[in-house]
């Protein structure tokens, strides 16, 4: 069975700070876990971008979700595809704060 992974951005309403980061990263990885979903989350001057992984219907349920979210705005998908295996398999939700976009565009050029 193949799984949907999506890129997205967003821009960030207010500042957030480090443990606001980490707090909504620890708060996705246990509700993302019970949907099978799986990912990566990045913060870098007020913007978001994240990977998500999973059952078609179980991902695209979540994005909407994140969509009407009032700490996102503009978001915007940058791709989205399926596949066979997760990049981020052992991450209910993967945090990296600063230069973080390297592992999620990997997981869409190496796979």
């Amino acid at each position: 069975m193949q799984i949907l992974r999506l890129f997205y951005v967003s821009v960030a309403t207010g500042d957030w700070d480090l443990e606001e980061v980490l707090a909504l990263a620890r708060q996705s990885d246990t509700a993302n876990k019970q949907r099978d979903i799986s990912g990566s989350l990045a913060y870098e001057a007020g913007l978001f971008g994240q990977v998500l992984e999973g059952p078609e219907a179980a991902v695209n349920e979540l994005l909407e979700k994140i969509r009407k979210d009032p700490r996102h705005s503009d978001l915007t998908v940058l791709k989205s595809g399926y596949f066979d295996a997760r990049a981020f398999a052992d991450h209910g939700m993967r945090v990296t704060i600063g230069d973080a976009y390297s592992p999620m565009t990997e997981a869409f050029v190496i796979s």
